[in-house]
């Protein structure tokens, strides 16, 4: 597999990545719904959830399996804009929900410039990830909506406040996705 990048993720100087502590808010501050009232969760937006819309079970043949414990996961295919057109790369990112490890796949990934970690709000110097945490830039902890846990996931454009996102979660084996609403 091609990377630009390998590191170890450091969880514990990272909030909300695993099960949920008892004092865990249930929704992003400032909002006062909770997805008992048919909102789901997400980074920094709750979103409405019909009752009626499916639920969409992993495809866990596709995922791969990670460098450092060989456990399969779900990985980010690398992506660039060129000429306005939203390109694939023969590359993919991740952070392992079970070792840490992460790979950036490639240098030239279509994450949005941010200044501070979204992990554990360290400034940023020019490096892929965060010195403090071992974040990759772009990358930020999300909640499943259905069991609550925790999982870093790539969201290329939360250091403009867009939380979208596709979470795979290891746990209850569930698709989460978080659409744009900017």
């Amino acid at each position: 597999m091609v990377h630009a990048f390998r590191g170890q993720l450091r969880a514990d100087r990272i909030p909300g990545i695993g099960a949920p502590a008892a004092d865990a808010p249930d929704a992003p501050v400032g909002h006062e719904l909770d997805a008992s009232a048919g909102y789901d969760v997400m980074a920094t937006t709750l979103q409405w959830r019909p009752d009626s819309e499916g639920v969409e079970a992993v495809e866990k043949h596709a995922w791969t399996p990670c460098h450092e414990c060989a456990q399969p996961i779900p990985t980010r295919r690398d992506r660039v804009e060129r000429g306005g057109e939203l390109r694939e790369l023969d590359s993919w990112s991740y952070v392992c929900p079970f070792c840490g490890a992460t790979q950036l796949g490639s240098a030239e990934n279509s994450v949005d410039e941010q200044s501070v970690c979204h992990g554990c709000t360290a400034a940023l110097d020019d490096g892929p990830a965060c010195g403090a945490c071992g974040l990759l830039r772009g990358w930020a902890v999300a909640r499943c909506p259905r069991c609550q846990h925790g999982q870093v996931v790539c969201m290329p454009h939360l250091a403009v406040m867009c939380d979208a996102y596709m979470l795979q979660c290891v746990t209850c084996e569930i698709v989460t996705y978080s659409f744009c609403i900017c």
